[in-house]
């Protein structure tokens, strides 16, 4: 009986508004005895009384949209417009026009392809406590992920949830996407795992990728992609505004074949256009950089192998 009623005590403190994960623990270590066999319930109560404050605030905005994309909050559906606020439990939805990045409190940026789905499941952000939790599910299309001030906690924990397998997130930049038909994850900087019930891959070596056919079958050993695949993969998710954004990314990365100064740019952007139409510049008689990301916008659309 003393167990059951401090159980209750600790559910009505959690309840009443933000409490920080470190006076959490220290209230429930006053309320149990040593030795008693709780710990994992002091763990699920920490990560509730956490999460339950998150999302008494937005864990982010709608930071660019082109096409169609929408959020669903809810069950309510409405239309992402710039600077809407996302919420946990929120899902993320494009359309076959559509483009979205979301911008997350500890300035993560989530940028979602064309036809794409993405659920927020949990976002937890206490920087004075030094702990973070993240657990994105994905379900269609391609996304590009990039960690922001999350990755400096000592205590964090990165997950997104795909179809065939889980990624975690080491404070890295990374893609994620159907390739003919196939589950691809690429690395851009950092380090991320890949695994599901069959087995782990590391991706360690900007460039590399792993394929995953499905969770019954473990991700293959990473191969370097090209620079023309790479480049294809980046502009499926990238907004009208990321663009400038995405060319300075190309020349950071330290990636065989890209990245080194405008010079090195693979020729996939100097001489073709693989945007949509609805990332096309809407002036095409505007002046634009020669050598740059904008003057590859104005040729004809290829159309992808993908």
């Amino acid at each position: 009986m003393t167990i059951s009623k401090a159980k209750v005590r600790v559910a009505h403190l959690t309840l009443q508004g933000p409490v920080h994960a470190k006076a959490l623990v220290s209230v429930l270590r006053s309320m149990f005895w040593r030795g008693s066999p709780l710990p994992a319930i002091l763990v699920l109560l920490v990560s509730f009384g956490a999460a339950h404050a998150a999302g008494d605030a937005a864990v982010g905005k709608v930071s660019d949209v082109d096409g169609t994309a929408e959020v669903v909050s809810q069950g309510a559906s409405a239309a992402a417009a710039k600077g809407a606020a996302v919420n946990m439990t929120d899902e993320l939805k494009t359309g076959g026009d559509g483009h979205l990045q979301v911008t997350f409190r500890d300035n993560t940026v989530l940028t979602l392809s064309e036809n794409a789905r993405v659920v927020i499941d949990r976002y937890v952000y206490e920087p004075d406590q030094g702990v973070g939790d993240v657990l994105l599910t994905t379900t269609e299309g391609a996304f590009r992920f990039a960690t922001g001030k999350m990755k400096t906690l000592k205590e964090k924990n990165i997950t997104v949830a795909t179809p065939v397998a889980e990624i975690g997130v080491r404070g890295t930049e990374f893609w994620g996407g159907p390739v003919n038909g196939e589950y691809n994850v690429l690395l851009l900087a950092g380090e991320v795992n890949v695994r599901n019930q069959a087995g782990t891959v590391v991706l360690n070596k900007p460039g590399f990728a792993t394929m995953i056919r499905s969770r019954l079958v473990a991700p293959v050993l990473p191969s370097l992609w090209s620079a023309e695949n790479i480049e294809r993969a980046l502009t499926r998710t990238v907004t009208r505004q990321g663009l400038k954004q995405l060319e300075r990314e190309l020349r950071g990365f330290n990636i065989p074949g890209l990245g080194g100064g405008k010079d090195r740019l693979p020729d996939i952007l100097k001489q073709q256009d693989n945007l949509p139409d609805v990332l096309k510049p809407k002036n095409r008689k505007r002046k634009i950089d020669p050598g740059g990301l904008e003057r590859h916008l104005l040729r004809p659309q290829l159309r992808l192998p993908w």
